[in-house]
């Protein structure tokens, strides 16, 4: 891993979203080696996820990461209750997708949701953790 840690991280906060453990706590890992963001929460489901950010409403994350294949709720069914409650938010929170498998499908289906930024493939990287902060950052567009 050659990330070298930026001064300042680059958001102010950030919210996991995998019902992978361990794809939680290396995630978090790679992302507080980066400085990417002060603060990090990790949620073990689309519910619980919901649930927290319905109840940080003021205080929400300036980044999403969310996987697409869980048990329960997948990443999809995520962005639909999503949706309907960012109407309330003050902010929107940048949506970043993450996938064990890069399916055209899910790229196409991921990329026509207007919460969506991105979709990268599982497991994140220093070199992936760069392209998303100049990605979120406004250098690039989505695609």
């Amino acid at each position: 891993m050659d990330i070298i840690p930026n001064a300042q991280p680059s958001f102010n906060s950030v919210l996991l979203i995998d019902d992978d453990y361990i794809a939680n706590i290396y995630n978090q890992k790679i992302l507080e080696v980066a400085s990417f963001s002060k603060n990090i929460v990790a949620q073990k489901s689309g519910f619980d996820a919901l649930d927290y950010l319905a109840q940080n409403t003021l205080n929400l994350p300036d980044v999403i990461f969310l996987d697409i294949r869980m048990p329960g709720m997948d990443g999809f069914e995520f962005l639909e209750t999503y949706d309907k409650m960012k109407e309330s938010f003050i902010k929107s929170p940048k949506i970043i997708m993450l996938s064990s498998t890069l399916d055209d499908k899910d790229k196409q289906r991921a990329l026509k949701s207007t919460s969506v930024t991105s979709l990268f493939e599982k497991p994140l990287n220093d070199s992936k953790v760069k392209e998303i902060i100049s990605l979120l950052s406004g250098e690039h567009s989505k695609g």
